[in-house]
């Protein structure tokens, strides 16, 4: 199955990513390839949400939208972005391309369908009549009311939209049973710490949930937590995020 401009990620063949520009300095192909995805992007939320303030936050870099989406999809920022949430490689598989998927809620009577999904990877696109519960918090209400209003205005990077307490059919299964911590891979901590993408896959369901309830008790404060590990450093881009990290 061929992956179409109008259509939903597809489970068949894998799709080209040479767009993506992995390895390369250059941005060039990147632009040729996701101008026309972003242009009709833009078109379709000015056209089926005029009356919001703002369209609100990338999923990607974690900050507000400008004014444009275009030119900030296209941008060398939001691809360099791209790159390190891809942990430079390509998705290795449906359910991995689907994470990057974005989704809107239309406003009511301007729309055929409830929902406008756009894949950052891809740049694929539609009209959708439902979103996933795993990626209920990439969704953006039709009131247009902005995530980042309950952010630290800190800026850039740093914006982290408020974490989902929504997890994944694998982090609920996994959250379900704390004491064996089974996250898939059946991994223990000791194998865990052998590699990033080990301790990453290791860490996916617990840092989600922490993220969760720090954000359901604490609120904004949520986003100054330290970790005890990094000798009291603000986990500042979430306890997702620094959890899962190298460092």
């Amino acid at each position: 199955n061929r992956i179409t401009m109008n259509g939903p990620v597809s489970s068949g063949r894998p799709p080209d990513f040479s767009h993506v520009c992995l390895g390369e300095k250059g941005t060039e192909k990147w632009v040729q390839y996701m101008e026309p995805h972003a242009t009709k992007l833009l078109d379709v939320l000015w056209r089926t949400k005029s009356t919001c303030s703002t369209w609100g936050i990338c999923i990607v870099c974690k900050a507000e939208y400008p004014g444009n989406v275009s030119s900030h999809i296209t941008g060398r920022n939001h691809l360099k972005q791209l790159h390190g949430r891809l942990d430079y490689r390509h998705p290795r598989n449906p359910a991995e391309l689907e994470s990057y998927t974005q989704y809107w809620e239309m406003e009511p009577g301007k729309a055929p369908k409830r929902y406008y999904s756009f894949n950052h990877v891809l740049g694929s696109q539609g009209f959708v009549d439902s979103v996933p519960d795993e990626q209920l918090g990439c969704l953006t209400p039709a009131s247009g009311v902005s995530q980042a209003a309950a952010l630290p205005a800190t800026g850039g990077y740093n914006n982290r939209p408020p974490a989902s307490p929504t997890l994944s059919a694998t982090s609920r299964s996994a959250v379900g049973s704390v004491s064996g911590l089974d996250l898939g891979a059946q991994l223990t901590y000791m194998q865990a710490m052998n590699s990033k993408e080990a301790w990453r896959t290791f860490m996916e369901a617990p840092a989600k949930m922490l993220e969760a309830v720090l954000y359901q008790a604490c609120g904004q404060a949520a986003w100054n937590s330290t970790c005890k590990v990094c000798s009291d450093a603000e986990m500042a881009r979430g306890a997702e995020d620094h959890l899962r990290s190298q460092k």
